[in-house]
């Protein structure tokens, strides 16, 4: 067991994963041949995933996807703009397929690629749980 999850739920809980992973194009080389991915942005969509799934997160009905507009990011200036304009910030997102990257939908600019922005979802007492930083 690992955090309440046998190893037929972690299995299928990876299949899940690395099939959406494989459609954004991540790279699914491990260690281990188990989930100790190689690539850090692997390894953390993997994480963040994870997360998601266990008790490590606040249960609800679907799981809530938030990003936060990274300092290095072009689009940084968007931040203190909704905030200002009275935005939601941090703001919910979804992913989906986007032909030019931009496979982060919601906020202020109402698309970002993944470099542009950081991930989390909400855990226990609302805190942050990071998929990508």
């Amino acid at each position: 067991m690992r955090n309440n999850i046998d190893n037929l739920d972690l299995m299928d809980m990876k299949l899940g994963f690395e099939q959406w992973a494989t459609d954004q194009g991540f790279d699914l080389s491990t260690i281990d041949d188990l989930t100790a991915y190689c690539d850090h942005r692997t390894f953390d969509a993997w994480r963040g995933y994870f997360a998601a799934y266990t008790d490590h997160v606040a249960h609800c009905s679907g799981i809530q996807l938030f990003a936060e507009i990274k300092k290095s990011s072009k689009y940084a200036y968007q931040a203190e703009a909704a905030k200002r304009e009275g935005h939601a910030y941090p703001f919910q997102v979804h992913i989906e397929q986007d032909v030019d990257g931009y496979v982060v939908k919601g906020g202020y600019g109402g698309q970002y690629r993944l470099d542009d922005v950081a991930l989390f979802v909400l855990g226990d007492d609302d805190n942050h749980i990071y998929i990508t930083k």
